[in-house]
């Protein structure tokens, strides 16, 4: 199976879509990341 995208198009999927008052902490992004593998992540 042969990916339909490419590497760079997935790196930059996000560029100007994502505006952020300040950058996020470590700690906030494993809160993130511990809250979306446990399924509590809405469609924010």
């Amino acid at each position: 199976v042969r990916p339909s995208g490419t590497i760079d198009g997935f790196i930059h999927a996000l560029d100007g879509k994502v505006k952020l008052k300040k950058p996020l902490s470590i700690e906030e992004m494993n809160d993130i990341i511990a809250a979306g593998w446990a399924g509590e992540l809405g469609d924010e």
